[in-house]
């Protein structure tokens, strides 16, 4: 019995970690959760200190992605024509920066953002 948890705590870690961390990509064209892996690419949660989360040029409509709890993330990209709005939630930002990359668009940032460390 012993060995057996020996080999199963070690391939959960590995598994959850895999489900529920690492920098990624919204993928919906349409408003959603932040919490559903399925939102982005890869299907990955972004929620490390390391992790960046990415708001690609995907959208066709101004889109919603609702802050559905406290996150932490290292920096936030924007790369749309078309706006997002974060809202509700609270974002913890690490040592990273919020940063918006395009000729035009408007994006909105209704959630809290907690900077952390050298955040800018």
């Amino acid at each position: 019995m012993r060995s057996l948890k020996k080999l199963f705590f070690p391939f959960f870690f590995c598994f959850a970690a895999s489900l529920f961390g690492g920098s990624a990509s919204w993928n919906l064209d349409q408003s959603g959760s932040w919490s559903l892996a399925s939102n982005w690419s890869p299907a990955t949660v972004p929620n490390a200190a390391a992790d960046t989360a990415t708001f690609p040029n995907i959208i066709t409509q101004p889109t919603t992605v609702t802050v559905d709890g406290t996150f932490d993330v290292m920096s936030l990209t924007f790369t749309s024509f078309n706006s997002y709005t974060l809202s509700s939630g609270t974002l913890n930002l690490h040592t990273g920066t919020i940063l918006a990359n395009l000729p035009n668009g408007t994006h909105v940032i209704n959630s809290n953002i907690a900077l952390q460390s050298n955040a800018t």
